[in-house]
């Protein structure tokens, strides 16, 4: 709803010391259904990336409004 997100690949790469930071698990375990099926207890992908995604920004400074990485001009109702 907020639009689509921004995100900068090489910029993060940069930040972290390794893919398991971003990536739970690491890349080659796939995506999180392939490990946590439809299991209800696990949070939406929409809520693991805030809850990650925003946690890092404020421990580490990084932007934590909206629009700094949703682009809020293709925002959908």
């Amino acid at each position: 709803k907020q639009g689509e997100v921004f995100f900068h690949h090489e910029e993060h790469l940069a930040a972290v010391d390794n893919c398991i930071d971003c990536h739970h698990m690491g890349t080659e375990y796939g995506g999180c259904r392939d490990c946590h099926g439809d299991d209800r207890r696990v949070p939406s992908l929409k809520h693991a990336f805030h809850r990650q995604c925003r946690n890092c920004h404020i421990k580490n400074g990084g932007p934590t409004e909206c629009d700094t990485c949703h682009d809020i001009s293709k925002k959908t109702s």
